[in-house]
């Protein structure tokens, strides 16, 4: 997954520097980039959740596995949902304050 990790690092970098008037298109790119893979993301845990609670009420001997499998996808899921809605706050607050500026 080069792509989110990509997006995810730009946005770090966009954090973390001094906005200027000329990184506000980055910035705006950024949000809704980060905003996109946000929503893809939600609708992955979404997906999760449903199959956790399938393997949790079904029979089987792979039933152990199956969902320590999907717990930690689904933990891995809720961490970039949180690690996303930092910096795309982040990202809004300084485009806002370059829009006012």
């Amino acid at each position: 997954m080069g792509a989110p990790d990509s997006l995810l690092e730009e946005m770090r970098q966009l954090a973390g520097r001094p906005a200027t008037p000329r990184t506000l298109p980055r910035i705006e790119r950024a949000l809704v980039d980060g905003c996109a893979r946000k929503l893809g993301v939600e609708v992955e845990r979404l997906r999760l959740e449903r199959r956790l609670r399938e393997t949790a009420t079904s029979a089987g001997s792979d039933r152990a596995n199956e969902l320590s499998r999907i717990a930690r996808s689904l933990a891995g899921a809720e961490a970039e949902l949180s690690m996303l809605g930092v910096l795309i706050h982040s990202l809004r607050l300084r485009q806002r304050a370059l829009q006012a500026g």
